[in-house]
């Protein structure tokens, strides 16, 4: 059995250990496509001089990387590579086993950092999102509250400030005023108030309208005698 089908059987397997671990967005050959590359990176790195474990941790951030992000995931990567990548390719010698022992670990220690981050990561976009949609909430009840608050003290139809909104502003004057300009300012209010209930404008307001006939009366002309007509 050649290299290239000892790495295929052991994509294969790799695979099928893999397959309902977690949700991964790729075809079934995408997937295929994907393991067999890091396969070619475990099998390079078994017999690279100088030996070095790095590969193996690069190995471990990709298969997060990827959404193959469950802890089933990582347990069955490492029970698949342990019990048949030398196997697969025809590879013995304790030599050997001591640098897939490295990569193992070096595999897990990557996978289990990348893991951490990715979950800060998720922890803080869950953070910022629930402090964005508090800070919505927030304004959108300020708005509200403005609304309410200008339709409390403004006339619907005019748009112009009503009573209540004169009673707010008095409020406020006569809080930041001294005594004497409370005076001066209820002084003006009564001779406003006097000078519109004064009983000769009334009575002349009463006394201006056009005088009218009783219902019912009929206009007519009498002419006396030897006189002009009258009404």
């Amino acid at each position: 059995m050649t290299p290239e089908d000892g790495l295929a059987g052991f994509t294969r397997a790799w695979a099928k250990a893999l397959a309902g671990t977690s949700y991964v967005p790729m075809t079934r050959a995408a997937r295929h496509q994907f393991l067999y590359r890091l396969a070619e990176r475990l099998s390079a790195a078994l017999t690279v001089e100088p030996f070095t474990a790095t590969p193996g941790y690069d190995i471990g951030t990709e298969l997060v990387a990827a959404d193959f992000a469950a802890p089933e995931a990582l347990g069955r990567t490492i029970e698949v590579i342990d019990s048949r990548l030398l196997t697969d390719l025809n590879i013995t010698g304790a030599d050997a086993r001591h640098r897939l022992a490295a990569l193992i670990g070096s595999l897990a220690a990557g996978y289990s950092w990348m893991l951490h981050d990715r979950t800060l990561d998720e922890q803080e976009a869950i953070r910022c999102a629930a402090l964005i949609t508090r800070e919505q909430a927030e304004q959108a009840l300020r708005e509200s509250e403005a609304r309410f608050r200008h339709a409390a003290l403004h006339d619907p139809l005019t748009g112009l400030p009503n009573r209540a909104k004169f009673t707010e502003r008095l409020s406020l004057i006569f809080a930041e005023s001294g005594p004497d300009a409370r005076l001066g300012v209820l002084r003006r209010l009564g001779r406003l108030q006097s000078g519109q209930r004064q009983p000769g404008a009334l009575h002349r307001r009463s006394t201006t309208g056009r005088r009218r006939r009783p219902a019912g009366t009929v206009r007519c002309r009498v002419r006396a005698p030897g006189g002009p007509p009258r009404r």
